[in-house]
C-alpha cells in the first residue's frame, strides 16, 4: 500500500492523464500479486522493472511505473542517488567478466557514454552480456553466429520470458556485435540477419 502512494504522489504532481490511470490500475493490480521485497537499493527497482515493465503510453520506454516509485525512494532519502548506485552496479557487472572481455566492453561503455546513453540503459547492457556469457559458456563472446543468437533467443522464450525482454535483449545484444564489427575485433555481426518476427516472439 505504501508504494502504491508513493506512486499516487509521484503522478499528482504532473497534469493526471487517461495513460496515468491506466497504469495506477496495472501497478495495483501488480503489487497485490506478486509484492516485491522492500527496495533497499537501486538495483531491486531495476530488476523489478524489468519483470514488470510499466510505461506509461504502449510502446513508450520512458516513463516506468516501478522507476518513478524509485525516485520518490531516493527523495525521501531511502534510496541513494541513482547515478551514484548505478556506477558501483556497472563497477561490479564489469568485474565479472574476464580481462579479455574488459578489453573491448570499457571501449563500448566509453563510446556509449560520448553519445549522452544514461548509466541505466549501460547498466542493462552489461547485465545482458553477462547473462548471455553465462548461457554462452564455455563459448567466447567473439565466436558467436546467427545460430548462436537464435537458439539463445529461443531459450528466453522457453523461459516464458516477455516480449518486450527479449526483444530489448536483443537490441543490446546487436548493439554490441556492430560495435565489435567496426572495432574490426569480428567479421561479421551476428545479430544483422536475425528476424525476429521468424522467431514467433
Amino acid at each position: 500500500q505504501l508504494i502504491f502512494e508513493l506512486y499516487l504522489t509521484y503522478i499528482r504532481r504532473y497534469n493526471l492523464k487517461y495513460h496515468h490511470l491506466r497504469q495506477a490500475k496495472k501497478l495495483r493490480f501488480i503489487l497485490e500479486t506478486d509484492p516485491p521485497e522492500p527496495f533497499k537499493s537501486w538495483f531491486q527497482v531495476y530488476q523489478y522493472d524489468e519483470k514488470y515493465p510499466l510505461p506509461h503510453k504502449p510502446g513508450n520506454k520512458k516513463g516506468h511505473a516501478i522507476l518513478k516509485i524509485g525516485f520518490m525512494l531516493q527523495e525521501l532519502g531511502v534510496l541513494p542517488p541513482r547515478e551514484e548506485e548505478l556506477g558501483r552496479q556497472l563497477e561490479n557487472l564489469l568485474a565479472t567478466f574476464t580481462a579479455k572481455d574488459r578489453q573491448w566492453l570499457e571501449p563500448l561503455l566509453e563510446s556509449l557514454k560520448t553519445r549522452r546513453r544514461e548509466q541505466a540503459t549501460l547498466r542493462h547492457l552489461l547485465g545482458t552480456l553477462r547473462d548471455f556469457r553465462r548461457w554462452l559458456e564455455p563459448q567466447d563472446l567473439l565466436s558467436v553466429n546467427q545460430q548462436t543468437i537464435e537458439d539463445y533467443l529461443h531459450s528466453l522464450r522457453e523461459q516464458n520470458k516477455k516480449p518486450s525482454f527479449i526483444m530489448t535483449g536483443f537490441s543490446a545484444l546487436n548493439q554490441t556485435y556492430r560495435f565489435l564489427k567496426f572495432q574490426k575485433l569480428i567479421l561479421v555481426n551476428p545479430c544483422k540477419k536475425v528476424k525476429m518476427n521468424r522467431l514467433a516472439i
